[in-house]
């Protein structure tokens, strides 16, 4: 008898946190090759100050090489590491990003990341797409939009770059580099 009591409590566990990951999404979120703003590119970079590479995307990794200033690399790659997703909050049933989801008054859209031109990645209802969506800065009222998002997420964005000798390494001094922005500016 205590095997079956433990065989239903272990089910209604398994329940109950399969319902937690479709509402909420898993932190850390990982957005493997993101390019998170406007015009943002993997490609040729100018590095703007010197820089450690390390060998591993984490902090207190190695160091793989060092780079200075006015040297070239290849941005190859990149992640956004969402730590906390943002909030958006629904105010008018709406529809939203390329999947056309419906959102009703009171529902939560959970903000992973800014991918550029006032898009934002979001979960909601266990799936993930992008949208443009109105954030805190935004000066309209509640009354006058869907939603808005009222918390801010929290990410990193590191990067992939290769130097001119063929060495590899990962950092999130993302603003050592210019030339990531093909709109040149």
């Amino acid at each position: 008898m205590a095997f079956v009591a433990v065989g239903i409590l272990a089910v209604m566990l398994t329940a109950d946190v399969g319902a937690v990951s479709q509402s909420s999404p898993p932190i850390p979120y990982y957005d493997w090759g993101a390019c998170p703003f406007e015009c943002c590119m993997y490609r040729e970079w100018i590095v703007n100050r010197p820089t450690r590479i390390l060998k591993e995307r984490r902090r207190g990794a190695g160091v793989a090489f060092s780079l200075q200033r006015g040297e070239k690399v290849v941005g190859v790659t990149g992640v956004v590491v969402t730590t906390r997703a943002g909030v958006a909050k629904v105010f008018r049933a709406t529809r939203l990003g390329e999947q056309q989801l419906t959102a009703s008054p009171g529902d939560v859209i959970h903000v992973l990341n800014y991918v550029g031109e006032g898009y934002w990645k979001f979960w909601f209802h266990g799936r993930v797409d992008r949208d443009q969506l109105p954030d805190i800065t935004d000066q309209a009222p509640d009354a006058d939009v869907d939603l808005r998002i009222v918390v801010q997420p929290q990410s990193k964005w590191w990067v992939k770059v290769r130097n001119r000798r063929g060495q590899v390494g990962w950092t999130d001094e993302t603003d050592h580099f210019d030339h990531m922005d093909a709109c040149g500016r």
